[in-house]
């Protein structure tokens, strides 16, 4: 189980000096001499993307446009917040939300 370990984490510090080095897997591959294939399989297996968190509500906060500048605030449930400062279309908004 050790050597398992130890496999994953030489895998995480070649993806990590990947993604710091600029370049596409590809051109990393090649300078570091390894096969694309093998990186490529590491890389999905160790950086599996965040799931989507399904039947979220997300919060709007409607404000007083007249004092505050600002129509009405997203608030995600990451926590990050999406302010607009004018009426939106619920196309526009379902295209920021995803």
């Amino acid at each position: 189980m050790e050597k398992r370990s130890n496999l994953q984490e030489e895998k995480q510090q070649l993806i990590t000096r990947w993604q710091q080095s600029g370049l596409s897997q590809a051109a990393f591959c090649r300078r570091e001499s390894i096969p694309f294939a093998g990186f490529y399989y590491w890389q999905k297996k160790l950086c599996k993307p965040q799931k989507k968190i399904p039947g979220k509500f997300l919060k709007i906060i409607p404000s007083d446009s007249l004092t505050s500048g600002i129509f009405a605030e997203v608030v995600l449930p990451t926590g990050s917040r999406i302010t607009f400062h004018k009426a939106v279309s619920l196309k526009e908004l379902k295209q920021l939300t995803g």
